[in-house]
């Protein structure tokens, strides 16, 4: 357990401690996390904002996300506060803006990861349907997942991390979704991205397009 018979864990045994849930469960909360080692919030961010600097989480919100889940390109960024919290401020609108149990198509885009994590962290039950390899490990790592994953399978595109192709189309055409989330500006890096945005707006009843 995070607690020791003495007492709390020293600040270095705890972000160790925090590490290693991280990478069992792919994404931390603040809320559970200042629970399960009875420190305050702001001890918990400062221990987050260190997993951070160190390079093995990316802050979302509400919490933190294991670095590794990101695409390759994500991944070799140089840490950016402001980049990061506005993905986390889009994600979290469009988290706002859906209805529990809705169902959701998420494309491979950079704002993929984001908007799983900002699922997890809403704790509100959704099916989602995705082509993103790392949302949808992300999403499926929790005892108690908020959503019903679908992951559309076909050609790997190791750049996105998300699946792309004739059989990822035929797998989207197979659902329709109340919502589609979409990234603006995977169309011009991959046309086979784009024919996947393109495949769930289509199959979907409302979309919402977000500018990474």
């Amino acid at each position: 357990m995070p607690a020791t018979a003495h007492g709390r864990l020293r600040s270095s045994d705890r972000r160790l401690a925090l590490e290693r849930l991280l990478r069992t469960a792919g994404t931390l909360t603040l809320a559970d996390a200042h629970v399960r080692f009875d420190v305050s919030p702001m001890t918990i961010r400062r221990d987050f904002d260190e997993l951070e600097r160190r390079r093995v989480a990316v802050r979302t919100h509400g919490g933190i996300v294991l670095r590794s889940l990101l695409s390759p390109a994500a991944r070799a960024q140089p840490p950016d506060a402001a980049a990061d919290a506005a993905l986390r401020g889009i994600a979290e609108h469009a988290v706002d803006a859906l209805r529990p149990d809705e169902t959701i198509f998420l494309d491979g885009g950079p704002l993929a990861v984001p908007i799983a994590a900002a699922l997890i962290a809403r704790n509100v039950r959704f099916a989602v349907v995705t082509t993103s390899l790392p949302a949808t490990s992300l999403l499926s790592r929790h005892d108690s997942p908020p959503a019903a994953v679908t992951l559309a399978g076909g050609d790997f595109d190791p750049a996105s991390r998300s699946f792309v192709g004739p059989t990822a189309l035929a797998a989207i055409a197979r659902h329709y979704a109340d919502r589609a989330l979409v990234s603006v500006g995977e169309a011009d890096a991959d046309p086979r991205l784009a024919d996947v945005t393109r495949a769930m707006v289509d199959h979907a009843r409302d979309a919402l397009t977000l500018t990474a």
